[in-house]
């Protein structure tokens, strides 16, 4: 279950919710244990830092996507890209041989 939302008022006076997300008393529906919090290691593809070169790539590309495709794109950039997380701590799969400075602490 997510943290209630805290109404709170903007300077015109009306209500503005904003969640903190996250879980109270979250538990596994499997064997019922919590969830342990844990110092974990991170890269993340910069894309705020790249947004003017793919907003300059999209103008080009976009010819032939579809009306969705292109309104989505554009609600992104016109919302600032976020970075975004490219690594997992994952047990399986191909493991990331980057150098530590370039990860990003999470947790």
């Amino acid at each position: 279950m997510l943290d209630p939302i805290e109404p709170e008022k903007d300077a015109s006076g009306n209500q503005e919710t904003n969640a903190t997300g996250w879980l109270i008393n979250p538990q596994c529906k499997l064997d019922g244990t919590t969830p342990e919090k844990r110092k974990t290691k991170h890269l993340y593809l910069r894309l705020d830092v790249l947004q003017g070169e793919i907003k300059e790539w999209l103008d080009s590309a976009e010819k032939g996507w579809s009306a969705n495709c292109v309104a989505i794109t554009h609600s992104w950039l016109d919302q600032g890209l976020k970075p975004r997380g490219i690594t997992r701590d994952l047990k399986w799969g191909v493991p990331s041989t980057l150098l530590p400075q370039f990860c990003t602490p999470t947790g």
